[in-house]
């Protein structure tokens, strides 16, 4: 064996190497159909829930639109005046779905009054009165010649004044069956088992076992298999939408689930020919590229030392080169291909997107829900100590950030979690930072530095709503997509505001509040400062406060005054730049009580429209986006 030719050795290699895994996959698929149909229907429940969440969202979105609209002063105050008017008329504005809003006076014993009542086209011919006697319940969909709606109907802060919303609507994007294959079906239906929407297959009526759990409301989902015989069997499953007592229903033939067993094994095969076909070419091309030039290098060594012999060819320390010669194309092409093929849980790893102090992100796919994500984990070191401390620390972030549900804030999709790593799959921003914009642009116009900052705000109120600070707002963690949304991210430094003790600095230089460096005080207050910190960076181009010493830094954050030069402090938006000294006042209880509060006093202040264009901003979609060390996030606990 000792004197086989090296191409021996690397023939045996790649086939071992090449055919062991296919040859495996393709024993698997044959042993385990019933763990495919299993799977199938674990995808059933995921598919179900995944389209409830949805469907959930979308409903909360707009509830949250008239909620607002309700508590808005302008609205409940005088809701017959000219304010509540504009505020109606900004709603539709602001929201190209809704048709329509209304406000309607409701006193026990007579008949409802329209109070005010805006459209998005005056000429529409829906028909308000026959709306109004329909909407029952806070959300309902409903329709009018053959156009569907969503309705929604809130009670605003002045009693008998309900504000109603007519949201149009394409139930089609809600109800998707392909994803699960053919001969599939996914159903909207009541907990009476009522069907109100149906995509695919033909729809079977709720098994009566269903309808008492969904009466109940003791289960909000399931799966499982029904039928006896094999062509009348059923993978199917439900899943209840949050807050309302609607549940999607998929379903669909074990036929297919096992057919794919089939093409799965098939495939599985022609990969294998392909393989061996690629290592025919890959050992054509290494004979004639290295290892015949090495055996003339050998047979001209042996010459010079006068043996010519056959024999002694592959003697001595030809192997030694040609293992050194595998060994460098072995890590080229590990090294070149190691991102397409590395696969994080069920998640596939495509290309580094961002890398910080906080962490890393990864571009990665969602084979199952056919979707691009964002993998983010956290990097090893010092300030995180052990590999256990990190994992806790993502996990903590992604539990965090799932609990804070707004458009304005990137959505948590999954974690996983063990002793020695950990990883979050969140939502994909396809675009870049604002960081990164402004390091392209320099600075950004009034309108667009107003957009951004009411939806920064936003997000953030939803967080302080539920007890949290985020602590670490900035340019580098606000994300903006290419088709126009503006996402708040990175809650990793977020915590409970009772739960932060005056030693829990966390933050990034420049960025965090007098107070947090004076007192190691962290209130919301404090996240305001920061996105008065972010106003001043967008328009001025620079942050006030950062120099090249960190103490001097923190000096200026304490005792410098953001100075905004005339031709952007203009007469017309006096008021509005008084807004912003409040948002950067050195004392905290001077600012705006809430990011809701701050978010008004703009929009009631400014001179200009508020309108965010993300091709005019020149937002661009960034492939790889390092931030500098400087500007990284500081954690000390105490």
């Amino acid at each position: 064996m000792k004197n086989k030719s090296i191409m021996f050795w690397v023939v045996l290699t790649l086939l071992v190497i090449g055919s062991l895994p296919f040859l495996l996959s393709w024993y698997q698929i044959n042993q385990s159909k019933e763990a495919v149909v299993d799977q199938a229907q674990k995808n059933h429940l995921i598919i179900s829930r995944a389209t409830a969440e949805r469907i959930a969202t979308y409903l909360t979105k707009y509830q949250d639109v008239a909620r607002n609209i309700a508590i808005d002063p302008s609205v409940y105050i005088a809701p017959d005046a000219a304010t509540a008017t504009e505020s109606l008329k900004r709603g539709l504005l602001l929201h190209s779905n809704i048709q329509l809003i209304g406000l309607m006076l409701n006193e026990q014993g007579q008949p409802s009054q329209v109070i005010q009542l805006a459209r998005k086209n005056e000429s529409s011919d829906i028909d308000f009165d026959a709306l109004k006697n329909q909407l029952v319940q806070e959300v309902q969909l409903t329709s009018q010649k053959g156009q569907k709606y969503l309705g929604i109907k809130v009670s605003s802060a002045r009693p008998n004044v309900d504000v109603v919303m007519l949201v149009s609507l394409d139930t089609n994007q809600w109800l998707n069956p392909r994803i699960l294959g053919q001969a599939a079906s996914l159903s909207l239906v009541d907990n009476e088992g009522q069907l109100i929407e149906h995509s695919g297959d033909a729809f079977v009526p709720v098994s009566a076992e269903w309808l008492v759990m969904m009466k109940n409301g003791s289960v909000t989902g399931v799966a499982n298999r029904s039928g006896n015989k094999t062509l009348d069997k059923f993978i199917s499953a439900f899943a209840k939408i949050e807050q309302q007592p609607w549940y999607i229903i998929s379903r669909q033939s074990v036929e297919f689930a096992e057919q794919s067993t089939a093409a799965m094994s098939k495939t599985a095969w022609q990969i294998f020919g392909l393989v061996l076909l690629a290592m025919l070419v890959l050992l054509t091309m290494a004979y004639f590229s290295w290892v015949k030039p090495i055996r003339r290098i050998v047979k001209a060594q042996n010459a010079l030392l006068g043996d010519n012999s056959a024999e002694s060819d592959w003697k001595g320390g030809e192997v030694q080169a040609l293992e050194h010669s595998f060994d460098a194309l072995t890590k080229h092409i590990n090294d070149r291909n190691a991102l397409g093929k590395i696969f994080v849980d069920r998640y596939q790893v495509i290309s580094p997107i961002g890398k910080g102090g906080m962490g890393t992100v990864f571009l990665g796919w969602d084979p199952k829900l056919d979707r691009h994500v964002a993998l983010k984990t956290l990097p090893i070191g010092n300030q995180f100590g052990t590999r256990e401390n990190m994992s806790q620390t993502l996990v903590q972030e992604a539990i965090t950030a799932a609990r804070i549900s707004h458009r304005n804030v990137v959505s948590i999709y999954d974690v996983v979690s063990t002793k020695t790593t950990a990883f979050i799959a969140m939502e994909y921003i396809k675009g870049e930072s604002l960081s990164s914009l402004l390091q392209r642009k320099g600075s950004l116009s009034l309108p667009l530095t107003l957009s951004i900052a009411i939806a920064v705000l936003r997000g953030l109120q939803t967080a302080h709503d539920m007890g949290f600070v985020h602590r670490d707002v900035k340019p580098a963690n606000i994300l903006l997509d290419v088709n126009g949304d503006i996402k708040l991210t990175d809650f990793g430094t977020a915590t409970l505001v009772k739960g932060i003790g005056a030693d829990d600095i966390t933050g990034t230089i420049g960025y965090m509040a007098p107070e947090t460096y004076q007192r190691g005080e962290v209130t919301i207050k404090s996240d305001l400062f920061a996105v008065g910190v972010l106003i001043a960076e967008c328009l001025l181009g620079v942050n006030p406060f950062k120099s090249k010493k960190i103490h001097l830094t923190k000096n200026n954050t304490i005792n410098k005054a953001v100075i905004f030069p005339a031709d952007l402090r203009q007469p017309a938006a006096e008021e509005l730049f008084k807004v912003f000294d409040r948002l950067l006042d050195k004392e905290p209880n001077k600012r705006p009580q809430s990011a809701t509060e701050m978010a008004e006093l703009i929009v009631h202040s400014t001179p200009c429209a508020i309108k965010w264009d993300s091709e005019v901003a020149g937002v661009r979609i960034q492939k790889n986006e390092e931030r500098n060390e400087e500007e990284d996030t500081i954690v000390a606990h105490s």
